[in-house]
């Protein structure tokens, strides 16, 4: 169990590492940009400062400020209202960079209990309702002691999807895209199921390792469940403090590993924190009183270190915390306030520049000040020399205008090159690859795929295809690599996820078709393929959706078709195949064609073609005496002109219910753009009736 919440874990690196190449014989200038929160002595923020009114220092050398914005948010105002003077920058300098809120809502399992957690619930939706605005990146973990540290969602602009996440977590099974997807990547690399452990559902059941019960304390000597045998009282209590104690102290190291991370996503990071917070004395000790039941407690070194790591790292990330003491009120009013948490809550929002608002059952009124704290800010940018040596620099800003304090990030790490990522960071870093439509730390190559319908048997499946020319991505990806095939569904959960070694040398310089075959059931799905080099972390992602539609009772049915164009196909790789398929060429049984007269088309017709082939799939149920005429059309998008296609079909064959041709489409002389090739089938007897469309381009 240890070992699977340890990997749980682990996949928070992944989110937040910088793809980094290596440095060679050239100087790379970048514009550095830092996120500037500026107040007055009452708290107010100031939004009228000018870019002269600022000073900036990057290791103690002054900057020549050349990017401006100011940036106010409200919640009367549901869009960003940004006001960029800018200062003569070059093109080739501009940042890639986006400067936008990022929120992170951290709910803390350990130091919490049912109604704490279910009042952070609501806390956190009403935050995503009043609060969040539609630029506002937010993200989702928690930490638990069967789970430890979990990212549920990276940051997202699909506040939907944080509400859904928000509401899944504690419910047993249920877990979130990043969460389950760590979890299959494990089954893939071991042939073991890591989901196991991430199915425990933690506030719901009364588990002490996991939320403290409403009627357990935690009192100057440790546990108390007033049920204790008082000759075991002294021994059970000072396990049970040690024990919390440990707890307490992977948590510290956890969030130690996740700031450094944090380091590489650029700007403020905000956590806002749901806990009721690890009581002072853990960490400062005790004092002995001569009527008490054991004697004082010492201040623990190794605890204490610890604590003042995550505080220092936290602040180094350019990350501050707003927290919330989901302790009840009335819980535990007899015990003194050394001996709760709210002390240490108080002290990591100092530290980190945030604030601690109060109790969580006041979220309605307190939650607006991180919207006042956050909601004004500015972006100021500088050239500086990019570099991938990992090195920290500090960073100080300076107004001029009397009476203002300013929050900035104290500084910022340079990227460190990808071959000096643990193995660890550098297979989990694959999810921001995986689960970003738009990826925060690279731009990866775009590899043109498809996915279609078929059957597998009698069962429906999709068939999952990518082109991967050797030639054109050996800068990118090497000798050593992986590629991992994807399913989502219409929620985004992850629910298919296949992973296979590559060697590119296999493919001698020539292009290669890698597929894998899945059962799934109808319905609408996601789907991407991830090929990433083993050695530089360099990526390439396809994507594509499908709709397996469900076969009606009666009539026709057409599918997606499989696009050929004339030509000697290069390699077939196999993936992931059902058990079932133990043919030695299964593409070729969902798909027959000849491969050495034609290859599938993924991505661009040629202009000038004359002709290509078409694999059509057809559903023919319930229908006497069936005679199915087929034609087709191209549909120009932007015009909407249809131009119709001649079809000829070479061959077909039926199984079952199931008939599959193979058809030939002749091409007109047409100009380059993007089209929709629209297929119709239509039985002449009985005149039902089905099409079946696909996009294509013209080049």
């Amino acid at each position: 169990m240890r070992k699977y919440a340890a990997l749980l874990f682990c996949m928070f690196f992944a989110v937040v590492l910088l793809m980094a190449q290596e440095l060679r014989h050239e100087v790379t200038v970048i514009v550095k940009l830092i996120q500037v929160y500026v107040m007055d002595d009452a708290g107010n923020p100031i939004t009228d400062l000018k870019p002269d009114e600022f000073v900036v220092y990057d290791n103690r050398k002054r900057q020549n400020i050349t990017e401006f914005e100011r940036h106010i948010l409200s919640p009367s105002e549901p869009e960003v209202v940004s006001h960029p003077e800018k200062k003569d920058l070059a093109q080739e300098g501009k940042p890639d960079e986006v400067m936008n809120r990022k929120f992170f809502l951290f709910f803390d399992l350990v130091n919490n209990n049912s109604r704490g957690f279910q009042k952070a619930q609501e806390a956190a939706l009403h935050f995503i309702d009043n609060q969040v605005q539609p630029s506002d990146e937010v993200g989702v973990l928690s930490y638990s002691v069967l789970k430890q540290l979990t990212l549920h969602e990276y940051l997202t602009k699909d506040h939907q999807a944080i509400r859904n996440v928000v509401h899944q977590i504690g419910k047993e099974g249920i877990v979130g895209r990043a969460e389950n997807f760590e979890a299959l990547i494990w089954r893939e690399m071991t042939g073991q199921s890591a989901l196991d452990a991430s199915k425990w559902s933690q506030p719901v059941k009364k588990d002490p390792g996991s939320l403290r019960e409403e009627g357990m304390i935690f009192t100057k000597d440790g546990f108390d469940d007033f049920a204790t045998d008082p000759q075991n009282y002294a021994f059970e209590n000072r396990f049970k403090r040690e024990e919390y104690k440990n707890i307490t102290r992977n948590l510290f190291s956890k969030l130690i590993g996740l700031s450094k991370a944090f380091r590489y996503i650029s700007g403020h990071k905000h956590i806002v924190l749901f806990s009721s917070g690890i009581p002072y004395s853990l960490i400062h000790g005790l004092k002995a009183e001569s009527t008490g039941r054991l004697p004082g407690f010492g201040m623990d070194a190794v605890l204490m270190e610890k604590y003042e790591e995550m505080l220092k790292e936290l602040s180094n990330s350019n990350t501050t915390v707003f927290s919330l003491n989901t302790e009840g009120p009335a819980t535990n009013m007899n015990v003194p306030s050394a001996q709760k948490g709210e002390a240490t809550l108080r002290s990591i929002s100092r530290h980190t520049g945030g604030k601690f608002l109060g109790n969580v059952q006041n979220y309605a009124e307190i939650l607006d000040t991180v919207q006042t704290f956050t909601g004004s800010y500015y972006v100021l940018g500088y050239y500086v020399d990019k570099s991938w040596d990992g090195s920290y620099h500090s960073i100080k800003v300076k107004v001029t205008r009397p009476n203002c304090k300013v929050f900035a990030q104290k500084g910022y790490f340079n990227p460190k090159q990808f071959s000096r990522y643990s193995e660890m960071e550098k297979e989990l870093h694959l999810i921001d690859l995986a689960l970003s439509d738009r990826p925060l730390l690279q731009i990866p190559v775009d590899l043109p795929m498809t996915v279609l319908p078929c059957s597998i048997g009698s069962e429906p499946g999709i068939c999952l295809l990518v082109k991967v020319n050797a030639e054109e991505i050996k800068e990118s990806i090497g000798e050593k690599a992986e590629i991992y095939f994807l399913v989502f569904d219409e929620k985004d959960n992850i629910i298919e996820l296949k992973r296979k070694a590559v060697k590119l040398s296999a493919l001698k310089g020539k292009e290669a078709y890698y597929y894998s075959i899945m059962r799934l059931s109808p319905g609408s799905y996601k789907c991407r393929i991830v090929m990433r080099d083993m050695d530089e972390g360099n990526g390439a992602v396809g994507r594509y959706s499908v709709e397996i539609p469900e076969v009606p009772e009666e009539g026709l049915l057409l599918f997606p078709p499989l696009l050929l164009a004339p030509g000697k196909a290069g390699l077939f790789v196999r993936g992931y195949i059902p058990e079932t398929m133990s043919t030695d060429f299964p593409l070729l049984d969902c798909f027959p064609f000849d491969p050495a007269r034609y290859s599938p088309i993924l991505g661009a017709i040629p202009e000038g073609m004359q002709s290509i082939l078409a694999v059509i799939h057809c559903s023919v149920r319930n229908l006497e005496n069936p005679r199915v005429r087929f034609t087709a059309h191209l549909i120009e998008k932007y015009s909407g002109e249809s131009i119709p296609l001649a079809v000829s079909i070479l061959s077909g064959k039926k199984e079952g219910e199931m008939g599959t041709i193979l058809a030939k489409l002749k091409l007109p002389d047409i100009a380059p753009g993007e089209y929709v090739l629209v297929i119709v089938a239509e039985d002449t007897s009985s005149q039902a009736r089905s099409q079946t469309s696909i996009a294509c381009r013209i080049r």
